[in-house]
């Protein structure tokens, strides 16, 4: 067969197949019509047609005197929701919400929306995981296996977990810019970085973390971190130079030559502990804080277990303990940097 030929052939089936997979990615949109919040009734859609597994979700009509309201009451499989302003997508104990190969965000919430999850929500294959401007709940289980975000919580949003929150194979696990409050437990494991909390963030742990298997840093803190709950890092750089936390600053500019700093604030009331780490385990850099008034146990980091960089302050608290197992250099202060065991504090290094 002519070669020019059999590239035709096979370049009008690749436009074929297009074709058929574009035409099949219909966006179905929420119309309430029966009075009712039930997701799975044909009569509230547009077009009478309860959405599939190829199908993006577009859920709306809400206004502030009146929410939309819609619940998922059984299993149910899309490609894409987007939650619209002052509407509300909740699913049902004991079912399952699986969003798949998503084109973008899996799942967006605008601001005013929210998505409170009881059941299971899966997603799996999406460049973006949840993009947050409204508000997440999570009271049951969700798992996000998203390339790039798998948690974006943007300025105005807010962000609790009062269930188990698993994010994996992600670029960014958790990109923080409001109010987030874990009470349940948080996993994230084999991403490249694990959480960035930038300037206008606020973090409460009241549960548990875990960061396992972070490529390059576990949490970037440029915000307010506060951990009442138990906060575990385990193998973190990939295969070296890693950092399992950086309490950071931001410098924004204000024009004329002025700038203000948002100095990180991290508060340990409760647990600690770090472990494996290929690089540094904690790093204090210029104008951040952090008060120790629990445990900080750190364990085989193998170059510095702990930095504080100028300007910046550590501080080991009455009846708190910091614990330090070095391969490399257990503890590096630099000159000006603030650094205190209170009386009644306890300091252990071993190397």
């Amino acid at each position: 067969m002519n070669s020019h030929y059999s590239y035709r052939i096979l370049f009008c089936y690749a436009l074929l197949v297009l074709h058929t997979i574009s035409a099949h990615a219909t966006t179905i949109t929420w119309s309430g019509f029966l009075g009712t919040s039930d997701w799975h009734s044909s009569a509230n859609w547009i077009g009478n047609v309860v959405p599939t597994l190829t199908d993006s979700v577009f859920i709306s009509g809400g206004s502030m005197t009146a929410m939309t309201m819609v619940e998922i009451s059984n299993n149910a499989a899309v490609r894409h929701i987007t939650i619209d302003e002052y509407c509300k997508l909740t699913t049902s104990l004991s079912t399952i919400l699986e969003v798949t190969d998503a084109p973008g965000d899996a799942i967006r919430i605008e601001h005013n929306g929210t998505f409170l999850n009881k059941g299971t929500a899966n997603i799996f294959n999406a460049p973006n995981g949840i993009s947050i401007l409204g508000n997440f709940e999570n009271e049951g289980d969700c798992t996000i296996d998203a390339a790039g975000n798998g948690l974006h919580l943007m300025e105005l949003g807010s962000m609790t977990n009062d269930g188990a929150l698993f994010v994996r194979n992600s670029l960014l696990a958790l990109r923080c810019s409001a109010q987030y409050i874990n009470e349940g437990t948080m996993t994230i494991k084999d991403c490249t970085d694990g959480i960035y909390a930038d300037k206008d963030s606020n973090i409460q742990n009241n549960g548990s973390m875990t960061l396992e298997n972070i490529a390059k840093v576990g949490i970037r803190n440029n915000r307010g971190f506060t951990n009442d709950g138990s906060l575990i890092f385990k193998n973190i750089g990939n295969p070296d130079s890693g950092i399992a936390i950086s309490n950071e600053r931001i410098t924004v500019s204000l024009g004329s030559g002025s700038s203000v700093i948002y100095p990180g604030s991290i508060i340990n009331n409760s647990s600690i502990f770090i472990s494996g780490v290929k690089g540094t385990a904690i790093e204090v850099l210029e104008h951040s804080t952090f008060l120790n008034l629990g445990t900080v146990w750190i364990q085989d980091a193998t170059d510095s277990g702990l930095i504080g960089l100028p300007v910046s302050s550590f501080n080991v608290a009455d009846d708190s303990i910091l614990v330090i197992r070095s391969i490399g250099v257990p503890l590096e202060i630099q000159q000006n940097c603030f650094f205190e065991v209170a009386v009644g504090g306890t300091m252990t290094i071993r190397n």
